[in-house]
């Protein structure tokens, strides 16, 4: 029964993931999110981020408007480094 449930959790998040990856406002909006949620969880001074690498350009940005809307908070973000020799697979 719990893996039927996880299992049917897993096909509904992709079905949102790939939804959300056609729309690009609220792709990028997804992951900005992911991000901000994964660096508040994680409380770490430093962080490697694994990114697909389709997605890469966009992290980078995502990222880069990230630090001023911090920045101007005064709230420093912790030093991520972009992985760039592993990437994430892309799942459908």
């Amino acid at each position: 029964m719990v893996k039927f449930i996880r299992q049917e959790a897993e096909e509904k998040a992709n079905e949102i993931f790939v939804s959300a990856e056609e729309d690009n406002k609220v792709y990028k909006k997804l992951i900005k999110d992911l991000i901000i949620q994964s660096l508040i969880l994680l409380k770490e001074p430093a962080v490697l981020l694994r990114c697909r690498e389709v997605d890469k350009k966009l992290v980078e940005t995502v990222l880069e408007e990230e630090k001023k809307a911090y920045a101007d908070k005064g709230i420093n973000l912790p030093k991520i480094t972009i992985d760039n020799h592993v990437y994430l697979p892309y799942v459908t």
